[in-house]
């Protein structure tokens, strides 16, 4: 029987002095091919890694301004900073995320738009951000901006404001509580809510900060104003000042719908709250819910001792 001659396997032997001379010629390019390969075999293993590390629901992160560069619009590592991406640097540099404290006062709020070591570029980006929200935004919802990750830069903007309007108005709500027997965190609280922390249309244009409309159909020229329709429904009135505004709101709840409130007392804000709500100041159902939420937020109760 005739058998093909098939090729005898011979192990593999290294000729050492062609070896050593291809070595000698081709070493640098042997040396990158390498470190090419060793640099592809890392990476792949820091990736594995960081995917199996990584949350089943991650969440991208957002960060509060930090300690970036004073006067610049840069982050650390030199990229445009936006409002949802500047790190707060730790200790060792590192970054971390912001932690809202739903229990920080607004009185332990720093307002980034009066800090001078931003650059007036960066207040911009705060502010058009921080316009997005209401001012009572984060007053009436203390959960909202960790759930939403607003960046604490933003909070502060509008907490300082709520801070800044009660500073300059619990002097005249506690001298309106001394002489009329209502409540200062309730004025106060009212006062926040219906002009929109003193900054709706109606305040600004007739310091009105209570909403008072003008029921009178024979009122001298300058006395109200109507800011939606031709109905005389829509007529507020128009004061000179806000302390104007605020004693005539003391006068308008000596009135007979609201004379059961007076039995109260001025420590009582919760029940004064839901008088009013009864009493029919507000049509909105949440109306008391919504000045104890203020009250207690900003710890206007102090006011009323």
């Amino acid at each position: 029987m005739h058998r093909p001659n098939l090729p005898v396997f011979r192990p593999f032997s290294w000729d050492l002095p062609k070896l050593q001379d291809y070595l000698r010629v081709h070493w640098f390019r042997i040396l990158l091919i390498a470190l090419a390969l060793y640099i592809v075999l890392v990476k792949d293993i820091q990736f594995q890694i960081s995917m199996n590390s990584a949350p089943a629901n991650p969440a991208a992160p957002t960060y509060d301004w930090g300690n970036a560069e004073p006067g610049t619009s840069k982050g650390p590592n030199g990229s445009e900073a936006t409002l949802s991406m500047m790190p707060e640097m730790g200790e060792e540099g590192q970054a971390t995320p912001v932690v809202h404290q739903r229990n920080k006062s607004a009185r332990d709020y720093r307002d980034p738009l009066l800090d001078e070591t931003l650059s007036a570029e960066r207040k911009a980006e705060i502010q058009n951000l921080a316009n997005t929200f209401s001012n009572l935004t984060f007053v009436l919802s203390p959960d909202y901006a960790q759930r939403k990750r607003v960046p604490e830069a933003v909070v502060a903007v509008k907490m300082a404001k709520c801070y800044r309007y009660v500073q300059r108005f619990a002097p005249v709500a506690k001298a309106e509580m001394n002489k009329y027997g209502i409540p200062a965190s309730i004025t106060l609280a009212q006062g926040l809510l219906e002009s929109n922390v003193g900054e709706s249309r109606l305040t600004k244009a007739n310091h009105n900060h209570f909403g008072i409309k003008c029921f009178s159909r024979k009122c001298r020229k300058g006395h109200c104003s109507n800011f939606t329709d031709d109905t005389h429904k829509d007529f507020f009135r128009i004061y000179q000042s806000s302390w104007e505004s605020y004693r005539a709101h003391s006068i308008f709840l000596q009135g007979k719908r609201y004379a059961p409130l007076k039995d109260l007392g001025t420590t009582d804000y919760a029940a004064w709250a839901r008088g009013l709500r009864k009493a029919g100041y507000a049509t909105d159902k949440r109306y008391a819910e919504k000045l104890i939420q203020i009250i207690e937020a900003l710890e206007l109760h102090q006011y009323d001792e």
